[in-house]
């Protein structure tokens, strides 16, 4: 196949990626990294697309097996070697083994070097946050959430701004600052209205809802002075 037709091939995965289609997204990118074994460099980029889908979709099975073909992959770089890390860290997080999640962070932060694109620096401090989130390292996750915050601001993706918004928002609330996070949460969910993302929105207003259910059970359980949001799975997006 030739080089644009790859190309096409992949930016049509992309796209129905992005519009939640990810079954159809997995078949396009499936053969498009499939068939650019002689392009070394895009063959591991389309790679790392179709983790995300696979991870999406819970296929995780899949998406380690292309994890492990990504990072023995012999390639001047370590760019791609991290970035699998990263995402294989998300998989870690979601099953609920946030120990082995920090190792694979560690792992992959050590790869990390100035001449990776600053969404990637990004992509690690809201992987790194999350997991220390989880295990109720809240100092430290409020440090890689506001470094998330502080790299969006300079490219302005909207969708990244609402997740670093969104994040910051949600650790401040578990850290009883409540009043800091819903004002933080809010500037996440007006972004979301702005660009009609509905999946955002529903975890918007379910961090907002945190509060309120929090005192609400206080009144009828003697409860100490935190409480967790309940743990769901959490990826971001690679497109």
């Amino acid at each position: 196949m030739k080089f644009e037709e790859l190309k096409a091939l992949r930016r049509e995965g992309v796209e129905l990626g992005k519009k939640g289609l990810f079954q159809d997204a997995q078949i396009k990118l499936y053969k498009a990294f499939n068939s650019s074994e002689d392009f070394t460099e895009f063959h591991l980029e389309v790679g790392l697309e179709l983790v995300y889908v696979y991870r999406t979709m819970e296929s995780y099975s899949a998406a380690l097996d292309l994890i492990d073909y990504i990072a023995g992959h012999d390639f001047e770089s370590d760019y791609y070697v991290a970035l699998a890390y990263l995402d294989r860290a998300l998989i870690e997080y979601n099953q609920r083994d946030f120990e082995k999640a920090l190792e694979t962070i560690q792992e992959a932060e050590a790869l990390f070097d100035g001449t990776f694109p600053v969404s990637k620096f990004w992509y690690l401090a809201i992987v790194k946050g999350r997991v220390h989130l989880k295990r109720g390292n809240l100092d430290e996750g409020i440090v890689c959430f506001s470094r998330a915050l502080e790299l969006c601001e300079l490219y302005r993706d909207a969708r990244q701004l609402q997740q670093s918004y969104c994040n910051l928002g949600e650790i401040r609330i578990v850290a009883g600052e409540i009043e800091k996070g819903v004002a933080l949460t809010k500037k996440a969910l007006a972004i979301s209205k702005e660009n009609d993302d509905l999946f955002w929105q529903a975890l918007h207003y379910q961090t907002l809802m945190a509060p309120s259910l929090y005192y609400i059970n206080r009144q009828l359980i003697n409860l100490t002075t935190c409480y967790i949001i309940p743990h769901r799975p959490f990826n971001v997006q690679n497109f």
